[in-house]
């Protein structure tokens, strides 16, 4: 099992679970509630936590390459959601 796990500071997290949730929820099975998310992306689950100041994000999948994958795509999703907000970079940690 593959898993990673980005922090992002921001004061918007629940908007961005939120954003990735609407952009994904006709395609895949998608659960939110105030503070978190779960999005069962092809090839990761990723699940997302809000704190007042963090977007925590984390990928859990069971082969590598699509895990990395994925973080390229939820990356991708979340420039477009933060527009001139956007993180310079997304630092993925494995656990």
């Amino acid at each position: 099992m593959t898993e990673v796990l980005a922090r992002i500071e921001t004061r918007n997290a629940n908007a961005y679970i939120r954003g990735l949730a609407e952009a994904w929820d006709h395609s895949y099975p998608v659960r939110v509630d105030a503070m978190s998310g779960e999005i069962e992306l092809p090839g990761a689950q990723l699940i997302m936590t809000a704190d007042p100041d963090w977007l925590t994000l984390r990928l859990v999948g069971s082969d590598a390459q699509r895990v990395a994958d994925e973080q390229l795509r939820v990356a991708r999703h979340l420039d477009h959601l933060a527009g001139a907000d956007a993180p310079q970079a997304y630092e993925w940690h494995a656990l």
